[in-house]
């Protein structure tokens, strides 16, 4: 079963290039989709300038904070919020992180979590993730606008076979309605989502 929010596609690549002429506007490009789902169809470069006016939601040369973006997303009266699904192991004494065996648990919940906004409140999700799914290094922002169940082999239920997502970053290839399968998307997802409420 496959469930696709009519969420309208936005390039980060409507408005220009920074100086260093790369694009850092997918932040921004998921804020207008969002933003446009819900009726307000508001000036891509508007949303960018807003952005940037706000304390901490933009880092020049990096890019877009989740907090920020949430920030953003409120002051257009959207109940928004960053929510964050890592874990970590903390050796005090030596001062050292290792991966925590409770993220596993953490990852499904949200994987869960974002599956369940989009069905049972019909709500998009901004998720953080590496660029194209393979471009380590690379930290992007997109908008999940769909999810696609099959059976689990128990009989009645269904489990999460993958996601349908909306990639600001369209250079080269279409952005709108891409699809990424469970188990790609539990290794490259960042671990970060905004969810809308």
């Amino acid at each position: 079963m496959k469930t696709l929010l009519k969420v309208p596609f936005v390039s980060q690549y409507s408005i220009g290039r920074d100086s260093d002429g790369l694009s850092r506007a997918c932040g921004a490009a998921c804020v207008k989709m969002i933003l446009d789902y819900r009726g307000q169809n508001c000036d891509f470069l508007s949303i960018v300038r807003e952005g940037q006016t706000i304390k901490g939601a933009y880092i020049s040369g990096i890019g877009w904070t989740h907090a920020g973006l949430a920030a953003l997303l409120r002051n257009h009266n959207v109940g928004a919020y960053a929510e964050e699904f890592k874990s970590v192991d903390v050796d005090s004494k030596n001062q050292q992180f290792r991966p925590s065996t409770f993220e596993p648990g953490h990852v499904e919940r949200g994987i869960q979590k974002i599956a369940g906004k989009i069905l049972d409140w019909q709500q998009p999700v901004i998720i953080s993730a590496i660029k194209r799914w393979k471009e380590k290094d690379k930290w992007h922002l997109m908008v999940i606008v769909g999810v696609e169940l099959a059976p689990s082999g128990v009989e009645g239920e269904e489990e999460i076979k993958g996601f349908y997502y909306h990639d600001p970053d369209d250079e080269g290839e279409p952005g709108e309605d891409k699809f990424v399968d469970k188990e790609t998307f539990r290794t490259y997802w960042r671990k970060f989502a905004i969810f809308i409420d």
